[in-house]
């Protein structure tokens, strides 16, 4: 099945010109233009076949990753011990990751260390896919529904529990804009605001693709204390970026290329090459400023 869905994914790429288009000039954007084309096409088409196998590996969790022996495929590095802190003291903690590697593989990675979290999800259209997907991330009891998710966030963390928020997607007229290879992108503010405004511990994680296992490294993020809440704000969500950004830069062919994440763009942004072809300004101003 793994193989089958990697291969579906290459086929969607081969299916669906536009939505290949959209990969290949997000590869270019993040890349530049100086990147061969070759190479900038070879990563998009490598980007859908990793979609296929986090479906396949979403369908096969229980059995690939979730069992005793499935432990020794991750490994970890980075800020575990700060987090395992936060825990222990009951602060919880926000982990804000991105379409990168295998995301949803981020569960079973802490689960094998004694860490239950809660994931910020959006509810899927279809009723039936949104009860699998649901299901097979363990059930209703942990995740929180998208729209409305500050208070189950702010909940959870109270009970000193761990929750898991992708921050990576488009967020339209609900965004703010930090910078993302350079580029202005449209980010969903609800992390840096529970950072700044209420002192949740921060981090940035994510399950990256390593031979036959995972490497999940985690990076504490922790905003300066002199800034004002809204400076603390700006200042998390572009961190969180620039530590995806250099995730990405390293493995660019783990991540989800084929999300339009440029498509909002600030009020009056002067066209050119170096913007994405499928942009629309959603009529608001750039983040913090008038």
């Amino acid at each position: 099945l793994d193989a089958l869905l990697a291969g579906a994914g290459g086929l969607w790429c081969r299916l669906s010109p536009r939505r290949r288009q959209v990969a290949e000039e997000n590869v270019r954007l993040a890349l530049g233009d100086d990147s061969p084309a070759a190479r900038r096409s070879s990563i998009a088409r490598a980007s859908f076949r990793n979609l296929g196998t986090v479906a396949a590996e979403l369908l096969l969790s229980r059995r690939l990753l979730g069992t005793r022996s499935a432990a020794s495929r991750f490994t970890y590095d980075g800020d575990w011990d700060l987090l395992d802190a936060d825990l222990e003291a009951g602060r919880g903690a926000l982990i804000v990751t991105g379409h990168l590697g295998n995301w949803e593989a981020s569960n079973w990675a802490l689960r094998h260390r004694g860490i239950r979290l809660q994931a910020v999800v959006r509810t899927l259209d279809d009723p039936l896919l949104d009860g699998l997907v649901t299901d097979l991330r363990g059930g209703e009891g942990v995740v929180i529904r998208k729209w409305g998710a500050a208070r189950g966030i702010l909940r959870a963390v109270r009970r000193g529990a761990c929750v898991g928020f992708l921050g990576d997607q488009n967020a339209g007229k609900h965004g703010v804009f930090v910078p993302f290879f350079g580029l202005d992108a449209c980010t969903f503010p609800l992390p840096g605001s529970l950072h700044a405004r209420f002192g949740v511990p921060l981090y940035a994680g994510c399950a990256l693709r390593a031979g036959k296992g995972f490497r999940v490294p985690l990076k504490r993020l922790v905003a300066p204390g002199t800034l004002s809440p809204a400076e603390r704000e700006k200042w998390a969500l572009e961190a969180f970026h620039s530590v995806l950004e250099g995730w990405i830069k390293m493995y660019p062919r783990q991540y989800n290329w084929a999300h339009r994440r440029w498509r909002t763009r600030p009020l009056g942004e002067t066209p050119g090459p170096e913007k994405p072809f499928y942009g629309r300004p959603w009529g608001q101003g750039a983040a913090w400023g008038p």
